[in-house]
């Protein structure tokens, strides 16, 4: 008489585990997936409770930056001031225009310098701005430069209704690299509606924020490694599994109970069916 198992058990324990590890799986990628937008970063934020008028660092320094900071130039004369009231809600940065200065020309230029070996992507950079007075700026051209060469983004086309608009932005999808120093300056330049002396308009910013999220690249070397490490367990169950069914010629037969039986087999049968 020799004693024999029965496969079918240990069987099902390995479609039970593969199918768990398969389900281990789509749960860490779809997990990853449905977090992926609420990974952003910490934003860099300018508000302009205080500093100025020129110069300003930022509020709070977006993740993965060391520093950010905001500088204003108007070449053309335009006043630059920091507004204690009237903002949204209360501070604001504010460039006059005052015959014969005017506020086309003025630059904002942002400068982002990020920690030691940081990968992250640049999204979007936004802003409320108020045009005041007659012929008010148009819009906002943009541009991003390191390492001595300078790139072009999308304009900003300014909603010429009077109060505070909630629409600037600016699409930073297209920053590609902060080169070798680890330092990026994004830099605005006002346009005005027209040319000469009558642009008297005058416009104010508030609530700056640079938006960022983890390089793409490393969440997907994340979900890979939830993968290996669900691959990994469902297998460690599976062999653990089965190590307790052929162990079990050394226990009872009610080890698993109506798992085991009895059979009149060969030495060879037997052999093949423990194999």
């Amino acid at each position: 008489m020799a004693l024999a198992f029965n496969n079918e058990p240990v069987l099902r324990v390995r479609r039970q585990v593969g199918n768990t590890s398969r389900i281990l799986m789509m749960l860490a990628l779809s997990a990853l997936i449905a977090s992926r937008a609420a990974a952003a970063l910490t934003p860099s934020t300018w508000a302009f409770e205080s500093g100025g008028p020129t110069s300003y660092p930022a509020d709070t320094v977006g993740g993965k930056l060391s520093s950010a900071s905001l500088v204003v130039a108007s070449p053309n004369g335009g006043m630059i001031s920091r507004q204690t009231t009237g903002g949204n809600p209360n501070g604001f940065l504010q460039i006059a225009g005052s015959p014969p200065t005017q506020v086309g020309g003025s630059t904002l230029t942002f400068t982002l310098t990020r920690t030691a070996q940081a990968n992250f992507s640049l999204t979007t950079l936004t802003f409320n701005y108020n045009l005041i007075g007659t012929k008010p700026p148009s819009s906002i051209t943009w541009s991003y430069n390191f390492g001595g060469s300078s790139f072009t983004l999308p304009t900003t086309t300014l909603n010429q209704a009077s109060g505070w608009q909630t629409t600037g932005s600016v699409d930073l999808s297209g920053v590609t690299g902060f080169g070798a120093s680890g330092t990026i300056n994004i830099v605005g330049t006002i346009v005005d509606a027209s040319t000469g002396n009558g642009n008297t308009g005058t416009i104010g910013f508030d609530n700056f924020a640079i938006n960022a999220v983890p390089e793409p690249v490393n969440v997907a070397l994340a979900a890979f490694g939830l993968c290996l490490v669900s691959v990994g367990v469902g297998r460690r169950v599976y062999t653990w599994a089965r190590a307790q069914f052929f162990s079990s010629s050394e226990k009872p037969a009610t080890w698993f109970p109506g798992r085991l039986f009895f059979l009149e087999t060969s030495s060879a049968e037997t052999a093949a069916e423990e194999n």
